[in-house]
């Protein structure tokens, strides 16, 4: 049976948060707030334009395996637009089945044995095992967090030391793994801050693999910039993109890399051994999509655009939430993530798993007592810095306007979550489901009864926006048993202050957002 051992390159890596905490929410009654898993749905005319394809006989099909021909001259147009300079369809672009995809191509093309590469911490998590099993070696660095600014917390608070990156550099240094806008912090690099990790590559003569699939969100007073269109930095960088984030259709598992023909054409060579191709219709209606919005690239209505607006009120609204339950959130500049320190809900977990950071203990004790999963920060750093970041548990706001907040509240301490006193009446502190038209879907599609199931005393909804509640209205759409509730004060989160919000936090409190049907996914 000596014969029937894993190969070395994947010795240790079999641990992998995504399996973890999938199997933990599986059950329904959990709400999975963890895992970049938009409710939203995509564009109209992306839906269109697969069901389009689909149609035609020939794009069911084998397309061409480096990218189908449509979709990189479609991908060409935008990034030329955006970089500034031409971008050759069939030699600068490789279309990948996802940004993993592109990512272990990048990886595996690049990387030698005993190569070092340089990652960034916190780190999206497939970036460690992706250079091990290419024989690398990563070198971490910590992103460190300053004093706030303000008083609540920005991810622009979270920044490199550029001394001690430097040191990082070596003459083994094969590659520098870059992600702007930041999962899971959410930080948009600066163009001061992508300067020095330029000039440290052009040095060193240094590969970037740069991981952008979160481009277009971003937020009000930021900008993406990307570290390819700085001075001596095409030459030497890979950029990563994906239509899953793009369009919020991450099920598309559409990815691609953009970068000079020198190295993409090593990208493609595994690309060719190992995928070889992707499903064509996807390719076909990502094309057309793409096509539409490069039309509308001026206009503030390009869903490059109108995606951000929209979830930045979804990240204010989360943000302020939790500010107001004591929790202190890190507000993200990009990307549809935000990190959350729990510490001062000082939750006692001394008696679960000795082996286990506090964040890793606290989200399973959340998901057991609160009916709600986030993903613990530490998932995403090596071992030397779990103790800067294990108090921090990551969150996803990509959710449909019409999934209201929920503040569930305990009688007590946690077990008083699972047990009542003999005689007590039972009201369970766990989520209500509402299956009201509104609620269950955007076309109308009715729930069970179609109605509110808000029995439970403890569910507190937050209102819908004077724009949904007409809406609703005009349709006779309105919430059927649902209690009024009066709209929060509009305010800025600047407006908010720490040392008010947190005199008397408590683990009773958690805000725990109320899904039509929010279900376990990949990776994200």
């Amino acid at each position: 049976m000596t014969k029937h051992k894993n190969a070395k390159r994947i010795e240790g890596l079999d641990s992998n948060v995504w399996v973890e905490f999938t199997q933990l929410a599986a059950d329904p009654s959990i709400v999975n707030l963890g895992q970049g898993l938009p409710d939203i749905s995509p564009p109209d005319y992306v839906k269109e334009g697969l069901a389009k394809a689909s149609s035609v006989d020939m794009l069911n099909q084998y397309t061409r395996g480096f990218g189908h021909p449509l979709l990189v001259n479609a991908l060409s147009q935008v990034y030329e637009k955006v970089c500034g300079r031409k971008i050759d369809p069939f030699t600068d672009i490789l279309v990948t089945v996802g940004a993993y995809g592109s990512l272990f191509s990048a990886i595996q093309g690049l990387i030698e044995v005993d190569d070092e590469v340089i990652i960034i911490e916190p780190f999206y998590d497939c970036y460690e095992p992706m250079v091990k099993m290419a024989g690398g070696r990563p070198v971490f660095i910590p992103l460190r967090y300053k004093s706030a600014a303000a008083d609540v917390a920005s991810s622009a608070d979270w920044a490199l030391d550029p001394a001690e990156l430097a040191s990082k550099f070596s003459s083994k240094t094969k590659a520098i793994i870059l992600n702007t806008p930041h999962n899971p912090i959410g930080k948009v690099y600066t163009k001061e801050e992508l300067q020095v990790i330029a000039d440290l590559c052009i040095k060193h003569d240094i590969l970037c693999i740069s991981d952008e699939v979160y481009e277009w969100m971003v937020y009000t007073g930021n900008k993406h910039i990307k570290i390819a269109t700085l001075p001596g930095m095409w030459d030497r960088t890979v950029t990563v993109g994906s239509a899953g984030k793009t369009y919020s259709a991450t099920g598309w598992k559409l990815g691609w890399s953009i970068g000079p023909q020198h190295l993409i054409k090593h990208l493609q060579v595994v690309h060719q051994n190992t995928l070889y191709t992707c499903a064509t219709p996807l390719q076909e209606a990502l094309a057309q999509a793409l096509l539409i919005d490069l039309k509308r690239m001026d206009d503030p209505e390009c869903y490059f655009y109108s995606l951000p607006r929209e979830l930045e009120g979804k990240r204010d609204r989360m943000a302020q939430m939790l500010l107001g339950v004591g929790l202190k959130p890190v507000v993200p500049e990009g990307g549809y993530f935000m990190i959350v320190d729990v510490s001062p809900l000082n939750v006692d977990l001394s008696d679960m798993e000795k082996d286990k950071p506090y964040d890793n203990k606290f989200v399973k004790w959340m998901m057991k007592s609160k009916k709600l999963s986030a993903i613990p920060l530490t998932s995403f750093c090596g071992l030397a810095t779990k103790d800067q970041f294990e108090k921090y548990i990551r969150f996803c706001f990509i959710k449909s306007q019409c999934v209201g907040f929920f503040l569930i509240q305990s009688h007590g301490d946690s077990t008083a979550l699972e047990e009542k006193k003999e005689g007590e009446e039972s009201t369970p502190p766990s989520l209500q489901p509402c299956y009201c038209r509104h609620h269950f879907g955007r076309e109308g599609k009715r729930g069970r009864g179609g109605r509110h199931n808000m029995q439970a005393p403890n569910v507190l909804p937050l209102p819908a926006t004077s724009e949904e509640e007409e809406g609703r209205k005009g349709k006779g759409e309105e919430h059927e048993g649902a209690p009024e509730v009066p709209p929060p004060p509009a305010r800025p989160l600047a407006a908010y202050s720490l040392q008010k919000k947190q005199q008397q936090p408590s683990s009773s409190w958690l805000p725990v957002p109320h899904p039509e049907r929010v279900t376990p996914g990949g990776p994200g």
